[in-house]
């Protein structure tokens, strides 16, 4: 018999997606990957590739503030743990799923309604709307930093936050955001160039024969720390993308007998997330080190005010700003 409160109508194949969006981009990337290996399933360098991309966003722009505010050995132990929790939570969440057995559980709020019926289902939907709106405010905010740099000041912040936040609205008005689904694409490659070029300035920068390392590499505060948690929670975005990749994985031909036949869904889940804190950590510390008095949640706005005449970091700030905001809707 199946868990009660999960199943009672047929699976909705577009609808095992609605509760697990943290990654909209992501999302639609896997969806049209369904479409396309419909018969075959994703395989494990697909769903790799997935989980790593769902991760990869505006969040990673944040990294240099978070780790300058505590500094490379503090962030370091920050980020291990917040990776570890991440991996393990996926882990688990995954496990839930193998041992509930029913293919008619596909979603956080389904796992959650076998485990804890109704109210449970809804405790989770709204953990994962208010994540939701936690992604798209720190959209604003990034977009809003990067558009107050742009015009060198003459909009105050809170202006700009307007600005952007009617334009957020205008887009979420969007009917069909399959329209946009190619946008991703774009998104993705910008946000690769904005973090190449801030690892690249921050090398070149460490590179000057005046260049001395900073005398305080560690909190001011708690109230850094916090903040730089935070950060780092930010960056692994895509965390509820996991369970969307996990249905479309290819069961095994051969499973061990007793275990579930895509019990080898935690190789590829592990090197993403492996994956994805190693770049994260590179890109901090050495942003860290390069730039220690960096303030902004965005590295590009802090590129540009740094050196105002270098139309390279101009225009990276304006086409990461442009990518950010033209995939908002992706995240609703």
């Amino acid at each position: 018999e199946p868990p009660e409160g999960v199943g009672d109508a047929p699976l909705d194949m577009g609808s095992a997606f609605t509760t697990s969006e943290s990654s909209g981009a992501a999302m639609l990337d896997v969806q049209n990957s369904r479409e396309a290996s419909m018969n075959r399933g994703m395989r494990a360098p697909e769903a790799f590739t997935h989980l790593v991309k769902g991760n990869f966003g505006p969040g990673c722009l944040a990294l240099p503030v978070a780790f300058a505010r505590v500094g490379p050995a503090v962030g370091s132990l920050m980020l291990i743990a917040v990776a570890f929790q991440g991996s393990y939570s996926m882990v688990l969440i995954v496990s839930i799923k193998h041992r509930l057995n029913d293919a008619r559980v596909d979603t956080f709020a389904d796992v959650a309604s076998a485990a804890f019926g109704a109210s449970g289902e809804r405790f989770a939907e709204s953990i994962v709307l208010a994540l939701q709106l936690g992604v798209c405010c720190v959209f604003i905010s990034l977009v809003s930093t990067n558009l107050s740099s742009f015009l060198h000041g003459a909009l105050s912040p809170t202006v700009c936050v307007g600005f952007i936040y009617l334009a957020c609205l205008a887009l979420a008005m969007i009917p069909d955001i399959t329209s946009l689904a190619p946008l991703s694409t774009v998104a993705n490659v910008l946000m690769l160039m904005a973090v190449s070029t801030a690892v690249g300035a921050a090398i070149a920068a460490m590179g000057d024969p005046q260049y001395e390392l900073p005398e305080h590499l560690g909190p001011d505060s708690m109230g850094d720390a916090f903040l730089s948690l935070g950060a780092l929670f930010f960056a692994y975005e895509g965390i509820t993308l996991v369970l969307p990749v996990e249905n479309e994985f290819l069961e095994h031909p051969d499973p061990v007998p007793g275990a579930h036949p895509k019990a080898h869904f935690q190789t590829p889940l592990l090197l993403a997330t492996t994956t994805l804190a190693l770049i994260f950590g590179a890109v901090g510390i050495v942003s860290a080190l390069a730039f220690p008095d960096i303030e902004t949640g965005s590295v590009t706005a802090y590129l540009h005010d740094r050196d105002r005449g270098n139309i390279f970091y101009t225009s990276v700030n304006v086409f990461v700003s442009l990518a950010v905001l033209l995939t908002f809707p992706l995240q609703l």
